[in-house]
């Protein structure tokens, strides 16, 4: 009797099998959180500036850091949302790269960008002065216009430095006719295509030239320059014995000079001047008799 209830106890409360424990790799490859990844943007601003910004996707994306290489280097940190702002100086036109490594030190994909930026642009003109100068105006384009060299070559060279707005000008001289160009260079190393103008003026023509004979044969020669800045510019007479002078053209372009020639004098008194460029007038003639 007591056998039987013993076999009746156990039938009713039978034993359960034991589970096998689950191993310490199981747990991992439950709760391990996928490997970062990692976005980049890079953007060149004013004052040879890079900005490398971005995000880092990540379980735990605060507090990761990222390395920057290639074109720009350096390191910083994620905030708590797994964004991240980077500025440097320390920066060349290419393409970076950034790599994340995140509070476990999983480390992310290789994210790029590249950094760039358009080449400068320039405008040239000019306009006459007196005395044979010239005036070069322009305008620099660029992400960093001001205070960038300018550099003219043709029939003018030397430098200039562009203003705060990128502008420009220069008031000189030219070795003579000819074209001048222009180009400047940015802070990342790029040179700009050349603008050029040309110098050309009509070169001088003497009208009117004319001779007056006063008293004790004092001859009074006068005339007329057409010409591009006339005022300045100098008129030499000759032809005759007692005719070797020179006149001084006013700013209206007409010019005279009185001279004593010898008594009885007589043949063709001329007249030529030459430009602030080196350009030569007509020969005008007078007859004196």
């Amino acid at each position: 009797m007591l056998g039987l209830l013993a076999r009746s106890r156990r039938k009713s409360s039978p034993v359960r099998p034991r589970r096998p424990p689950l191993l310490l790799e199981a747990l991992e490859s439950r709760y391990t959180p996928a490997v970062p990844t990692l976005m980049l943007n890079a953007q060149a601003l004013v004052g040879h500036l890079v900005q490398l910004s971005g995000a880092m996707m990540d379980p735990l994306p605060g507090g990761g850091t990222v390395t920057f290489s290639g074109a720009a280097s350096g390191t910083t940190v994620t905030d708590p949302s797994g964004h991240f702002s980077y500025l440097t100086s320390n920066a060349s036109l290419g393409q970076v790269s950034a790599v994340g490594v995140d509070l476990l030190g999983r480390l992310s994909n290789t994210a790029t960008a590249n950094i760039s930026v358009s080449p400068p642009s320039i405008t040239l003109n000019f306009t006459y002065g007196t005395g044979g100068n010239i005036t070069l105006s322009g305008t620099v384009a660029d992400i960093d216009a001001g205070v960038r060299p300018v550099t003219f070559s043709g029939v003018v060279n030397t430098t200039v430095t562009t203003r705060p707005d990128g502008s420009f000008s220069l008031t000189t001289h030219t070795t003579g006719v000819g074209a001048i160009q222009a180009t400047t260079m940015d802070l990342w190393g790029l040179t700009s295509a050349a603008a050029q103008v040309s110098i050309n003026p009509t070169p001088p023509v003497i009208t009117d030239f004319n001779g007056i004979q006063g008293a004790n044969n004092c001859w009074t020669f006068s005339g007329k320059v057409t010409a591009q800045e006339p005022a300045g510019m100098t008129v030499a007479l000759d032809g005759l014995p007692s005719l070797h002078t020179v006149a001084q053209v006013q700013a209206d372009g007409t010019w005279s000079v009185t001279v004593q020639l010898a008594m009885g004098e007589k043949g063709t008194a001329t007249a030529n001047t030459t430009d602030w460029w080196g350009q030569e007038a007509n020969e005008a003639m007078f007859f004196v008799g």
